[in-house]
């Protein structure tokens, strides 16, 4: 099939996943307690310009009340009274128009409340308009949550190699 016209991607920083392509992202795997940085790319692959761009990314396993979101526009323009905006859990970056070429890099920091051994499966979503048509296109990463402390057992045994004449000692 065709290259979508608004094409996205996603990143959490994980160097094992396609989708590692941003190293501000991240990190993956993270612990419970510690900050969690999504990194969310919508390039206009199209020849004319995209208008009504809009960017929507809700989170789970993240705390609502610590989401930070910005976005950098290249090749676009923001327009008046838009911009980011956290509602609940969701973040959403929106902008007047993208020109062909042009990308628009939204960048969410949340606090990680979901518990260790978990994933977080996360969808970003991009709609627009380009020459009057309506397009929608989407993008998931997955990131681990692994315990914030890892045990270690390590066991001894002396005398080695032990033999049935010397056990039990008498003293």
């Amino acid at each position: 099939p065709p290259e979508p016209q608004l094409s996205i991607k996603k990143s959490d920083g994980n160097p094992d996943q396609a989708g590692a392509w941003d190293s501000t992202a991240g990190p993956d795997p993270v612990n419970p307690g510690e900050w969690l940085t999504y990194v969310v790319q919508v390039a206009n692959t199209a020849t004319t310009r995209a208008d009504d761009v809009r960017i929507s990314d809700t989170f789970q396993g993240l705390e609502a009340s610590s989401l930070i979101v910005s976005q950098t526009v290249v090749n676009g323009t923001v327009g008046t009274g838009l911009r980011c905006v956290v509602n609940a859990a969701e973040a959403v970056c929106s902008i007047r128009s993208l020109n062909a070429g042009g990308t628009l890099t939204m960048t969410v920091k949340g606090y990680v409340i979901a518990s260790a051994g978990s994933n977080l499966f996360n969808t970003a979503t991009v709609h627009g308009n380009i020459k009057n048509v309506g397009l929608t296109n989407t993008a998931t990463e997955s990131t681990t949550i692994r315990p914030s402390i890892d045990l270690t057992i390590t066991k001894d045994d002396r005398p080695d190699p032990a033999c049935a004449r010397t056990w039990p000692r008498d003293n």
